[in-house]
């Protein structure tokens, strides 16, 4: 790996902070997050925690769970895989972004187009990071990830909503 693991967290900072800016600039200066029943308007700084810690979070699971189901990619990697997808979500961003504002009918069909390029770009990106050759247990190791993801993010977006006064 060419680049020291100090510098990979300082590039997870800096596509963390991008990403936000890229929020910004597409919904305003508060984020809406969907917890619940109704959007909760979020800080760009509270939205920089959440996100921070949600790609911190996918490093974590997607090199744990990779090892796990016998991968050989290891933690560095992880975070370069993880760095470089927030990179290409937030090209996918900002090409919605300006579809919307051209035809917001083409704007569903992009995000949706968008989806799909990321989930293809990660299961490969998994399949290369942990040199499984199987894009079955790529998916595997990313279904596990997620429904591990999913445990502890939840939590943390409840107790985000319990500290903003939220029950």
């Amino acid at each position: 790996m060419p680049f020291s693991r100090p510098a990979l967290w300082q590039a997870l900072m800096l596509v963390t902070t991008l990403g936000v800016l890229v929020v910004a600039l597409t919904q305003g200066a508060q984020a809406d997050l969907p917890l619940g029943e109704t959007p909760v308007a979020v800080t760009p700084i509270t939205y920089a925690l959440i996100l921070g810690g949600s790609l911190v979070t996918l490093v974590f699971a997607l090199h744990f769970t990779g090892a796990m189901l016998g991968g050989t990619g290891d933690f560095a990697a992880a975070l370069a895989l993880v760095i470089w997808l927030e990179v290409v979500a937030m090209a996918v961003r900002l090409v919605q972004a300006a579809v919307l504002l051209v035809s917001p009918v083409l704007g569903g069909a992009v995000s949706l187009a968008g989806f799909m390029v990321l989930l293809w770009c990660l299961v490969h990106f998994v399949d290369v990071l942990h040199g499984f050759q199987s894009i079955a247990k790529s998916m595997l190791t990313l279904l596990l990830a997620v429904l591990g993801m999913s445990l502890g993010l939840g939590l943390m977006l409840g107790m985000i909503r319990a500290l903003m006064g939220g029950v």
